[in-house]
This record gives structure tokens, C-alpha cells and sequence, in this order.
């Protein structure tokens, strides 16, 4: 136990002005008796005005002691410290992610757990602790700053409710350690089912006091939804499930306006990953939803629906650079092209120039691009592929290795492959001196660039180069959702083909934004869609509907993890049951008000007893 303010104990010294008090001698009225009887009486009270007999005797003495003793103790502020140890400031972080939505056979969420566990240390903060709550989901929010205000963490607290989104932990943390910058933190309670990602490099300057909250639970979801344009132009859409526990049977439908498209029954056991095609016309465009109804336990609904959106068919619009006879070639092979001026926004542009304004898809040829200039020189040298990137898109299943080039790439003096990759670009090709191809992935657009013009090379005669414009042309595609399209997840999302240069509204679940700018390729980005559901986008003369789902395996699958990997250290999960800091002043305060009414009830009380 310790004392928050042990200076208050001076006040005990009041017992000394209540002793000197009691000890006054009483002043007692000449009266006439008319017998010596009463003199034993007299002689009685002499007795009783000797020190020690008063305290034997006189009960109010005591309770007033008692009572003063009370008082004194609660001024002290005693407080029994539990499990929560550390400094004054405490940040508290509570996994908001959709898993914490999974409840059991009554009804409870993992959330309502958690926050019935942070609402109990709430309640027994000590005078000398502070607390600052933040909720973890695919972004850090801090809810409150370090307060000792019970009411204030209370409705924030009660406010907090589950984004449908994943938990980003690592960016939790990373906020935490902002706040222990201006202020002493040693400890961090994260309540959390664990369920969460993280970033394995944190260097934490404190601890973390992990609690496990939440039962395992079964669950059946849909995890992803992808559609693909087959050669008669009909719509292919392939649905994944997946169940944890024992879920047993359910049903999926695939529904527009209303009218069911298609459905399918399944059963599944733990653990298993179901896939479900369903085959729509190509006179089903627009928004289709995916709905999922368990014939058993299903613990988690967020899960259960998905959006899919069906463009219409259209040409892939693609700018092609004058005096590439290689690459016009191999595009003829490819239907529903539509090459396009410099001046028209592209699907696709295949360049000469590296310094282009980027299309989704741009594949740039024989020139280094500015950014990187300074790391690199060219070599009229010839050179071989000595490796290249099997897992790039554009690279897919084209074979480079007896590719040869009669110019060649060379670093810089002191530049190397880490020095590209600081500038935001990566080796798809390697030759025998050096890159012979790069990649850079920014936001929604790729640029693969070739350094060194293809007609000094011999890849336009390889079974290679076709199979390489075919997979540019299936990215973009792709990139652009004409060929196959995906349902949109939860998170931070971005729409596409609206009015170039407009004005958006969104309203959805959760988000009423005014006034967004699209950009000039007609896309708008940076929509925080943390809810599932439809979010309407208006603008001047338009309005469209998004469908957001959650399609996160991780989140469907409810694990709980019992240890959590912080960096170089684990935090193991230490139960539900760990109680927090016990004033004692409440009590001490309730025990002197008790005292105050047995003694006014005993000072009142009728010299012969109640009646």
C-alpha cells in the first residue's frame, strides 16, 4: 500500500485540541439535596473526572477519535497498487479492428470485454495516474490526452465502437511513443484479441502489458470476390469462404436490383477455403452483391457481404511512341486496342521518353529516367541478362536469359542497387555491369523503364517480347477494370472514372465529406472507408455508388494470439483478470461517515434508552 499524499497526515494532530477538550472539568450547578443517599452519586462523578476512568467510560471520546483517524487516512489518499505498474501516464490502447466485433452465445463482443476491463481500471484511478486512451485500428486515433478525469474517459470510452478494417498495431505504438516524448511513460496496456499486424523492427522505450480478451469463437466469411471477362463476354466471378470452427452449411447469392443471379449451397468444416464460381451475362454490369447466410454459428456479420462492380466493355486506350514498329506488332495480336494521341489520357503508354506524365500502366524505352540520372551511365559495352524479376507483372513467364543487349548500364561511383531503391525505384532486369531495367510502384500507377532502346537488343526476336507486351496489356486491363475486377476492401479507398476535374460529395457509413477534388485521370483517392456498406458519390450532374466489404482472411479467421512479437522482445497475453490501482480514501470516507452517525445517535439517544 502506498500514501499518494502523506503530508495530510498532520491533520491527526486534531486528536490533541479533542482530548484537551473532553478533559475540561466539568462545571456542575449547586443544588440541595434532601439526603445523603445521593452523596455516592457525587463521589461517583469525582471518579469518573480522573483521566484514565474517562476513557474507560466515555464512548463519544472514541468514536470522535475513530472518526478523526478515518478522516486523516482518507486524506492520505492509501491506494493499493494491482498489476498496472509504471509511471503516472499510462497509455491505454484498445484493438478496434473487426474481429473485436465477434461475439459469443450471448451477445457480448470481444469490444464490450475490453471495454468493461479499461472501464474498471478507469474507476480505480489513483490520484497520481493518468490516463490517455487510443483505439487501433487500420490508423491510430487518440481518443483523450493523459487525464484523470473519470467522466471525460468514460464517454470516450462509450463512443468507441469497431471499425470493420484491420489492426494496425505497429502504428499504435509508434503513436504511443509520441506521446512518451512529452510526457514519462514506461508502461502501455493494449487490450486486443491479437489479431493485428505489426511491424517487427519497433524499438519500444517501454513495455507492453498485453491483455488477451475474447473466447474463441466460430466463424464463416467471405474473404475474397474477383471477376474476369471470359472470351464470349460473359462475367466469371469467383467467391472465397472460409469457416473456422464448427460452422457447418451455408448459402451464397449473388444478387442485382434485387434479383438473385445466382446461388450456390456448401458445407464446410475448420479451416477450409471453399471457392465458388458463378457465371453472370455480359448484360450484367453495374453493382452486384455477394451475400453470405450461415445455417449456423457465425460470429462475425461483417463479413458476410461484398460489392462487386462490372464496367462496361470498352477499348484499352493505349499511347504508342512513334518508331515502334516491335511493340505495334506485337500489340496487333491483341483485340479491343485503341491507340490514342499523347494529349488523351491512357490505359497504357509505350514511350520512348522516360519523362512522360504517367498513364496506370507506362513502360518507358532507351532513356534513363531524371530521378535516377546521377547513379547511372551508359556503355556502348554489350552485356547479357544475368537475372531478372520473375515475380513483376510485366516479366511474368518471359524467358530473358539468352537475351543479349550490345549497350550496357553501369552505377555510378559510389551508387548501387540500395541507392535505387532510396529513390523509390527497384531492378527488374539485371545485366553483367548492371540494371538493364527498372520498376517504380507509386500509389495507383506502375512505370516499368527500360534504359537501353530494345533495337539494340535481341529480345524483339524472343519469344520473350510478345509475352511481355501481352502481360503490359493484361496489367493494364487489369488497372484499369476491364478484364478483371476485384471487390474493394475496408481502408483507406480510392474511385475511379469519374468526371476529371469535379467536385465530389461522399456519404456512406460513418463519412460525410464535401468538396473532394478528382484528379485529372478521373480518380479519386484517400476515401477513409472503415464501415462495409454502399457510399454514394455525387457531383455536378453524377452520382455513383462504391461497395466497400471487409474481404480479410486474418479478420475472419478470429485468432487469438496469445503472444505478440514486439521487435526483439514478446509480450505474452496475462489474462483477462488483472485489476488495476484501489484507492482506499472511498471507504476510509464511507467508514468516518458511518462513525459521524453512530455518534449522533448515541449523543441523542434518551437517558433511559429508547422507547
Amino acid at each position: 500500500m502506498e500514501f499518494l499524499t502523506p503530508s495530510h497526515a498532520w491533520w491527526a494532530a486534531l486528536a490533541v485540541p479533542v482530548i484537551v477538550v473532553y478533559f475540561l472539568k466539568l462545571k456542575r450547578p449547586r443544588l440541595t439535596v434532601p439526603s445523603l443517599v445521593l452523596w455516592a452519586r457525587v463521589m461517583q462523578d469525582q471518579r469518573v473526572n480522573s483521566p484514565f476512568q474517562r476513557f474507560r467510560r466515555h464512548l463519544l471520546l472514541l468514536l470522535q477519535l475513530l472518526l478523526l483517524l478515518a478522516l486523516v487516512l482518507a486524506a492520505t489518499q492509501p491506494v493499493s497498487r494491482g498489476d498496472v505498474a509504471g509511471s503516472g501516464h499510462l497509455p491505454v490502447l484498445i484493438d478496434v479492428s473487426a474481429s473485436m466485433a465477434a461475439s459469443d452465445s450471448t451477445g457480448r463482443s470481444r469490444l464490450d470485454e475490453a471495454k468493461e476491463q479499461v472501464a474498471a481500471l478507469i474507476d480505480g484511478l489513483a490520484g497520481d495516474r493518468q490516463i490517455a486512451l487510443v483505439a487501433v485500428g487500420a490508423r491510430a486515433r487518440r481518443l483523450t490526452g493523459f487525464t484523470d478525469n473519470a467522466r471525460v474517459l468514460h464517454a470516450a470510452l462509450d463512443a468507441l465502437a469497431v471499425d470493420e478494417t484491420g489492426a494496425d498495431l505497429g502504428a499504435a505504438l509508434r503513436l504511443a511513443q509520441a506521446m512518451a516524448r512529452s510526457a514519462a511513460v514506461s508502461d502501455v496496456i493494449l487490450y486486443s484479441d491479437g489479431n493485428v499486424s505489426l511491424d517487427r523492427a519497433l524499438e519500444l522505450p517501454f513495455s507492453v502489458d498485453y491483455r488477451l480478451v475474447g473466447p474463441a469463437a466460430a466463424n464463416i466469411g467471405i474473404t475474397a470476390v474477383r471477376a474476369r471477362r471470359a472470351l464470349d463476354g460473359d462475367w466469371e466471378v469467383l467467391v472465397v469462404v472460409r469457416a473456422v470452427g464448427a460452422v457447418g452449411s451455408g448459402t451464397v447469392r449473388v444478387v442485382q436490383h434485387g434479383r438473385a443471379l445466382g446461388s450456390q449451397n456448401l458445407t464446410l468444416d475448420n479451416g477450409d477455403n471453399r471457392r465458388l464460381l458463378f457465371r453472370l451475362p455480359a448484360a450484367a454490369l453495374g453493382m452486384v452483391s455477394i451475400e453470405l447466410r450461415s445455417d449456423g454459428i457465425d460470429s462475425l456479420a461483417s463479413d458476410n457481404l461484398a460489392y462487386l462492380t462490372l464496367p462496361k466493355a470498352r477499348a484499352l486506350r493505349v499511347q504508342l511512341g512513334e518508331s515502334m514498329e516491335a511493340w505495334r506488332r506485337a500489340l496487333q495480336a491483341h483485340q479491343e486496342l485503341d491507340l490514342v494521341r499523347a494529349d488523351v489520357a491512357a490505359d497504357l503508354a509505350i514511350v520512348h521518353s522516360a519523362d512522360v506524365t504517367p498513364a496506370p500502366v507506362t513502360v518507358s524505352v532507351g532513356s534513363i529516367p531524371k530521378a535516377v540520372a546521377d547513379m547511372l551511365d551508359r556503355r556502348d559495352a554489350g552485356t547479357g541478362v544475368v537475372d531478372w524479376n520473375h515475380a513483376s507483372p510485366l516479366l511474368r513467364h518471359a524467358g530473358l536469359g539468352e537475351v543479349l543487349f550490345a549497350r550496357s548500364v553501369l552505377f555510378a561511383p559510389g551508387m548501387d542497387e540500395a541507392s535505387l531503391e532510396g529513390r523509390g525505384w527497384r531492378i527488374a532486369v539485371h545485366g553483367e555491369n548492371g540494371p538493364l531495367a527498372l520498376e517504380q510502384r507509386r500509389g495507383e500507377t506502375v512505370h516499368y523503364a527500360w534504359l537501353i532502346d530494345l533495337d539494340f537488343s535481341t529480345l524483339p526476336y524472343r519469344v520473350a517480347f510478345p509475352v511481355m507486351v501481352a502481360n503490359a496489356v493484361q496489367e493494364a486491363r487489369t488497372r484499369a477494370g476491364l478484364g478483371e475486377v476485384a471487390a474493394v476492401r475496408t481502408g483507406v479507398v480510392t474511385a475511379g472514372d469519374l468526371p476529371a476535374g469535379s467536385s465530389v460529395a461522399v456519404r456512406g457509413p460513418g463519412v460525410e465529406l464535401d468538396a473532394l477534388p478528382v484528379d485529372a485521370e478521373g480518380r479519386l483517392g484517400g476515401i477513409a472507408a472503415s464501415r462495409v456498406g454502399l457510399y454514394q458519390l455525387s457531383g455536378d450532374g453524377f452520382e455513383r455508388e462504391l461497395g466497400v466489404a471487409l474481404l480479410d482472411e486474418f479478420e475472419t479467421s478470429l485468432l487469438r494470439n496469445e503472444e505478440l512479437q514486439l521487435g526483439t522482445t514478446a509480450a505474452t497475453a496475462s489474462g483477462d483478470d488483472n485489476p488495476g490501482d484501489w484507492p482506499w480514501w472511498r471507504p476510509l470516507a464511507a467508514l468516518a461517515l458511518g462513525l459521524l452517525l453512530v455518534e449522533w445517535w448515541w449523543y441523542q439517544r434518551p437517558a433511559g434508552g429508547w422507547r
